[in-house]
């Protein structure tokens, strides 16, 4: 069955390339050729071309008067009202290509019925270009009874549609409605306009107004219409966000004037970090205006000014270098000794470093070793990145970079005794139930060790019943939820997913620990991804080997000043690195506090809505950040995490961040863990997730909205304010998260996308492997206890009821169950007690039952894709015969193991051994 759905699947992708040279031949071509395949492929085929190509009027007039004939069409208005939300995106979707009278009154009929926010959604964009005053009013209202995504993305189609609403926006000027106001204060914050300039001044000061509507004004005003605020009334105002708002647009007006009056209002106050901001960038581009600053310095009023002034300079070092040896420009001598005062010293050490000019050395040098001397941190500084030769001049001895004792997690013996309780119950449950079940047998003084081993292994047969019929549930929800999946991303155009502001933005966060050989593939990767908005933020934890070096030397990074608050508490930073070639990457290295710490400093530098998660030695898809985050648009429910494929890169071709050629492990292990790979992530987080009980997202590849993350304290980590490390940092984020969303009474989603693929390295030595799995199994179990609250818990719903109680039995206890069990089969083996009946029920329980699910769990991965070759699929088909006899029970004998080192847990994550990337 599965080499024919691997056959069926070529066949699909040659229907598809049949359908899309019939659309050439006749309608471009005007050849007289018959359509071999079914009209969706036909349909399917004409969406694809027109997002590549713009297709002349006259040949898509014929190709949409053939379509519109189609019964496949027909179907697709009749779709539109279906029950099912996910039938009547589908149409949607496909109507909307046609753009014909007929297809639009269908979907504007369907607008002004519908109640689901995601199918709204999709019709107001489908029908963007031609709204009228009743469709805009009509949308109007929708704003009020929305869930949490859907004013944002009508925000972001309106807005981008502007010329088409502009004759609508009269009419709500004078609107109390508060979406209404909130979207108009949007459009201003977008848009320059007169009108909606005037609406924000009137907004804002109008002081019965609510506080957030006069907060999304003095926003407006701030980034669209900043000449507003730049006056003393603003910039002296008692609210300290009026004040900062009005420094920020000062930095937009690049004149010597507003240099004079950002420097006269230095008051020694915190808000002096922002006048100084505002003035770097009013300087940033204009040399003439850095001289004035320059030359502004010796006439300066006070410390205030002169601080202020040397912070901005810090940000030129090279040109107040070039004045270093001009005797009119006495005062960079004060400027550099202001500078070091701050600590601002990094622009400073690079320049010494690379600096030729023996008679600016000398200078630099006399001023270093004065404050030096006198200074911990300088001293610590320049004896770190100052290079051996200057060191040497200036008699210091170079040092390591700094490092820090991991702090051990407190002895929780709360959590040791109730995971000792557990397992003891664990042993138990078999006898205890034989003779709860058998009293009377017991009374009536019958052979009662026969009896009990006989009874032992119907038990056995009967839990492996219970686990694999739970998996076969998943597998079967997971067959629709990844069809919808499937479908739905094929339906999605580019223009829609690239839409201006649609799609929120992203942080990627990549914790690196002695990741060198693999670590520039792995950026790259990350740095080619198609997204509309995101940054990538490489974190190294204390490596121990070049992995720093080796990033900075490849990306060309220059060390800088830190520029983000910690507002998450970790270990303690080192250096922040950018590239003036690559914006978007920020590597920041810090003392080694584990991943979950190196995700916190990640979340502290970031500044995008959402955090990704991803290890450093993994790469990912192209596209798989818009197939993760496009399923948002699917559900207006606010969505806390999102979990990725995982799909193990070994065997397969890397060339520069890219998978090159997909491919099967020769190694065995490797390939045991790969069918084990797409039994857990393919189809049973698909099903959990369907389910809205997912409890775990992989920390190879999850993402998290950052607002929930900051809110929830971040990672877990014994340097944070949780107080608390865990080595299982992904799955308990998400389980913390869903316990606040839940407790706090707020809509949330956990969702799980099987099609955006990320490539790891998995262990490829029992060793590393053991230690693997062992980590896996003391983190959930430390999880399990750390929130046992939630465990059957009707408070928390699916998750409390569902996920919670399938992790805790037949993951924390279940290794146990199956110990007791095997003992009991081997020892009636041995005795001889085994009829062939219940040998045949043990058999088809244990083994049979498992070979079944994982051949269906490979069917079902294989179903949409072509990455394993026909050769691949049959070692699989084998291995999962063979995986059942013994590797599956030397991995459950090993949570055993794992279990009992749970209960003198120390939160270590350990290492892995890696081998890098397969080069092509």
């Amino acid at each position: 069955m599965i080499m024919i759905q691997k056959v069926r699947y070529s066949h699909l992708k040659q229907k598809h390339a049949d359908a899309r040279n019939y659309l050439f031949k006749k309608y471009f071509d005007q050849e007289d050729v018959r359509l071999k395949t079914s009209t969706r492929f036909f349909f399917d085929a004409f969406i694809d071309i027109e997002t590549q190509i713009t297709i002349e009027d006259s040949i898509r007039s014929r190709i949409i008067l053939d379509l519109e004939a189609l019964k496949f069409t027909q179907k697709q208005y009749k779709r539109l009202n279906r029950l099912s939300p996910y039938k009547r995106r589908v149409a949607v979707a496909y109507l909307q290509t046609l753009r014909t009278q007929k297809a639009r009154n269908a979907l504007q009929k369907r607008l002004y019925i519908e109640k689901d926010d995601s199918v709204r959604f999709y019709i107001i964009y489908a029908l963007k270009e031609q709204l009228n005053s009743e469709d805009f009013e009509f949308i109007m209202k929708t704003l009020s009874k929305s869930k949490a995504s859907y004013p944002h993305w009508i925000y972001a189609i309106l807005k981008n549609q502007v010329e088409v609403i502009k004759p609508f926006l009269d009419a709500y000027e004078f609107d109390n409605r508060i979406p209404v106001k909130q979207f108009m204060l949007y459009l201003a914050n977008h848009i320059y306009n007169d009108r909606l300039k005037n609406y924000a001044i009137e907004r804002f000061m109008d002081p019965s107004e609510i506080g957030s509507i006069r907060k999304e004004a003095l926003k407006a005003l701030a980034n669209m219409y900043p000449e507003e605020l730049v006056s003393d009334i603003y910039l002296e105002h008692t609210d300290e966000t009026i004040r900062k708002m009005a420094i920020r647009a000062c930095s937009t007006v690049v004149t010597y004037e507003m240099v004079e009056n950002l420097l006269n209002h230095m008051d020694g106050s915190l808000m002096d970090l922002e006048r100084a901001n505002a003035l770097s960038r009013i300087v940033f581009d204009s040399k003439k205006l850095l001289l004035d600053v320059l030359e502004y310095y010796p006439r300066a009023k006070n410390d205030f000014q002169r601080m202020a002034i040397s912070r901005v300079l810090s940000h030129h070092f090279d040109y107040i270098m070039l004045k270093l040896k001009s005797s009119q420009y006495p005062q960079v001598k004060d400027i550099l000794k202001d500078i070091l005062k701050m600590h601002i010293v990094e622009d400073l050490i690079d320049f010494v470093n690379y600096n030729k000019d023996l008679e600016v050395e000398k200078v630099l040098i006399e001023l270093i070793k004065t404050y030096a001397t006198q200074d911990k941190y300088l001293l610590d500084e320049f004896s770190i990145y100052l290079n051996q030769k200057i060191l040497n001049k200036m008699g210091l001895i170079k040092k390591p970079l700094p490092t820090s004792i991991r702090e051990k997690s407190p002895f929780e013996l709360d959590k040791v005794l109730w995971i000792s309780f557990w397992i003891t119950l664990s042993i138990a449950i078999f006898p205890i139930l034989f003779f709860a079940l058998n009293f009377n047998l017991i009374l009536s003084g019958a052979p009662l060790l026969d009896i009990f081993m006989v009874e032992m292994n119907r038990y056995l047969s009967f839990y492996f019943i219970t686990i694999n019929s739970i998996y076969l549930i998943l597998m079967l929800v997971s067959i629709k939820g990844s069809n919808e999946r499937l479908s739905m991303w094929q339906i999605k155009k580019q223009t829609l997913l690239f839409e201006h502001d649609l799609l929120p933005s992203i942080s990627i966060i990549a914790p690196a620990y002695n990741e060198e050989k693999s670590i520039i593939e792995s950026v790259t990767s990350l740095l080619n991804l198609k997204y509309p908005k995101y940054e990538v933020i490489v974190v190294n934890d204390g490596s121990k080997d070049d992995t720093i070096g080796t990033l900075v030397r490849h990306f060309e990074l220059e060390r800088k000043h830190p520029f983000f608050p910690i507002k998450l508490r970790t270990k303690p930073l080192r250096s922040v690195y950018v590239s003036k070639q690559i914006p978007n990457l920020i590597v920041i290295d810090k003392q080694n506090g584990g991943k979950a710490d190196a995700l916190n400093m990640g979340i502290n530098a970031a500044k995008n809505d959402y955090v990704c998660g991803i290890d450093a030695d993994s790469l990912l898809e192209e596209d798989a950040l818009l197939k993760l985050m496009s399923i948002t648009l699917d559900d207006a429910t606010n969505h806390i995490a999102i979990g990725g494929n995982i799909v193990p890169v070994n065997g397969s071709d890397v060339d520069r961040g890219k998978i090159e050629r997909s491919g099967l492990a020769k190694n065995p292990l490797v390939r045991l863990q790969t069918l084990e790979y797409l039994r857990a992530f393919t189809t049973g987080r698909v099903g959990w997730s369907k389910l809205n009980s997912l409890l775990i997202i992989s920390g190879a590849f999850g993402l998290f909205n950052r607002h929930a993350l900051l809110d929830t304290g971040g990672y877990l980590t014994i340097s944070g304010d949780l107080k608390k490390d865990t080595v299982g940092e992904d799955m308990e984020l998400v389980v913390r998260l869903t316990h606040k969303a839940i407790q706090n009474k707020e809509s949330y989603r956990v969702a799980y996308v099987h099609n955006a693929n990320c490539y790891t390295e998995l262990p490829s030595d029992l060793k590393s492997l053991l230690k693997q799995r062992n980590r896996w199994q003391r983190g959930l179990l430390d999880i399990l206890s750390y929130h046992r609250r939630m465990l059957f818990n009707p408070k928390y719903r699916q998750p409390g009821l569902l996920g919670f109680p399938y992790f805790f039995i037949f993951e924390m206890m279940g290794p146990f169950i199956e110990l007791v069990g095997y003992a009991a089969l081997l020892s009636s083996l041995l005795l001889g007690l085994l009829n062939v009946n219940l040998v045949l029920l043990l058999f088809y329980a244990t083994i049979g039952y498992g070979i079944i699910i994982s051949l269906i769990s490979l069917w079902i991965s294989e179903r949409q894709s072509d990455f394993y070759r026909f050769k691949d699929i049959f070692i699989l088909i084998i291995l999962a015969i063979f995986e059942n006899f013994g590797y599956r029970q030397l991995m459950s004998l090993h949570r055993i193991r794992a279990t009992f080192a749970a209960l003198k847990e120390n939160g270590s994550w350990g290492s892995q051994a890696r081998t890098g990337f397969n080069k092509k």
